[in-house]
């Protein structure tokens, strides 16, 4: 008997028990579904967290500014404010090799006011317009802030689509109307989609950085720096260039206090490191399912292997040998675990797809994770039908055939 006719004899005896086959495969299907579909859910959201830090963008590199060694973000708390960074600075920077251009930007916190009703707490970002098409915002209504709004520090205001339906009833509504930050009124001239983040939403805003002051007074007068390469090959050398400048012309002490690079790859590597490790621990426990379900079919395989002792008798007495015998059984055991592993798969691509849709996340599946799972689940398929297989080669045919 060779491969093909076992292979057909084990898909018969599959479809013979339809139900007692998907009870057995229901260990198997959970087992491989649920690896690929958290390692999925990872992937994912390790990506969304890699674009809303840095907005997709891996050519960008972010100014910190404190103490020689310490870590991001470390230096204001400990140090104080940076040195203001002058146009001129701001020209000089853009000359240097691999930088194609310096990116200020400020950060806050307010009250936005329509009339009687009030947005709580929102995040509001200024910059000029290059800030805005790095945040790969997504126009819902109006239009982005332009550079002429940018040039003319025009009194304008981008909303996130959940603030302006709290304030005008929804996005459209919006346009045009009047808000204000405890300063002057800002104009609304567009609607975009909040930026999210492993299912959590950041209510934010978005104005002009030539405007900041006049919209949102009292304001802490601190901004970010970052530095946009000429490409991603050259940003640690962008990085580099702009911040040995920044400590040369304005920094006094540096042993106290310098501006240093945080390269958004490296920041991106440090977050794949973390997630990976977590969606490791995560799936590996996930496998314990298929261990469960590799138990299941050696059970299985043994029952079947008691029901069919007369039919490997006369197998064996018409000239079958052991290893045929094996090779049928071990196959049977395979198509078991395989037929599972395909419909974990679809049921890990549905499941992740609909995660997908309600997170607002990008479709991400692992090809070579899948391929894995399925090869993993016929690796079951042989290590625990290898008993019943043995068991069943090993019955001599004169016992076989007095089997009632």
């Amino acid at each position: 008997m060779n491969i093909a006719e076992s292979l057909r004899m084990a898909l018969s005896s599959v479809l013979a028990h339809k139900l007692r086959s998907i009870l057995t495969m229901l260990g198997i299907i959970i087992g491989v579904g649920s690896i690929i579909t958290i390692v999925a859910i990872g992937q994912m959201g390790e990506q969304q967290l890699k674009n809303s830090i840095s907005g997709g963008n891996k050519a960008l590199v972010q100014i910190d500014y404190g103490p020689p060694g310490s870590g991001m973000s470390m230096g204001m708390a400990s140090v104080g404010p940076p040195p203001q960074i002058r146009p001129i600075d701001v020209e000089r920077i853009e000359q240097l090799p691999y930088v194609r251009s310096f990116i200020e930007q400020r950060f806050g916190s307010a009250d936005i006011n329509a009339g009687t009703k009030k947005a709580e707490g929102i995040n509001v970002r200024a910059g000029d317009l290059e800030v805005f098409e790095i945040a790969n915002l997504r126009l819902v209504a109006g239009r982005q802030i332009s550079q002429a709004d940018v040039d003319r520090a025009a009194q304008v205001i981008v909303l996130g689509r959940d603030t302006a339906t709290e304030l005008f009833g929804s996005p459209e509504q919006a346009i045009g109307q009047l808000v204000d930050l405890n300063g002057p009124p800002a104009r609304v001239i567009g609607v975009v989609e909040e930026q999210s983040s492993f299912g959590f939403t950041f209510q934010e805003c978005y104005v002009p950085l030539s405007a900041w002051e006049t919209l949102f007074p009292g304001s802490p007068p601190y901004s970010t720096y970052a530095v946009a390469a000429t490409d991603v090959e050259h940003v640690t050398e962008a990085g580099r260039n702009a911040t040995d400048y920044l400590n040369e012309a304005l920094v006094t002490n540096p042993d106290e206090a310098r501006f240093k690079p945080i390269d958004m790859q490296q920041i991106e590597d440090e977050i794949s490191s973390v997630t990976r490790i977590m969606t490791g621990i995560i799936g590996g426990i996930a496998a314990i399912s298929l261990l469960v379900g590799g138990i299941g079919v050696m059970n299985i395989m043994l029952v079947s292997v008691a029901e069919r002792t007369r039919e490997i008798g006369v197998r064996k007495a018409l000239g079958a040998t052991r290893g045929q015998i094996l090779l049928q059984f071990l196959i049977e055991a395979m198509v078991l675990t395989s037929l599972g592993g395909i419909i974990g798969i679809l049921f890990a691509y549905g499941l992740t797809g609909l995660v997908a849709a309600v997170l607002g996340y990008e479709f991400v599946l692992s090809i070579p994770v899948t391929v894995a799972a399925v090869l993993f689940s016929m690796l079951v398929g042989v290590v625990f039908g290898l008993l019943p297989a043995n068991q069943a080669a090993k019955l001599s045919p004169i016992e076989a055939l007095r089997y009632e």
